[in-house]
């Protein structure tokens, strides 16, 4: 992913996948593809929230 995110990942033709510490705990992000970088990352940051745990994505990156 791009700097500043939190965690691993890898970004694909067909999709993109987050791996990041929830909550003391392992977690996988799955999201379809995109271009757009603030679109990966306010999905990511949101499924994070629905769990209670911290953002993935970096400040600004959802702008």
């Amino acid at each position: 992913m791009a700097r500043g995110w939190r965690g691993t990942g890898t970004i694909g033709e067909e999709h993109a996948i987050v791996r990041a510490d929830c909550a003391g705990r392992p977690a996988t992000f799955p999201m379809g593809a995109s271009t757009d970088p603030s679109y990966l990352a306010a999905f990511a940051n949101a499924a994070a929230a629905r769990l209670g745990c911290a953002p993935i994505a970096p400040k600004g990156a959802t702008r």
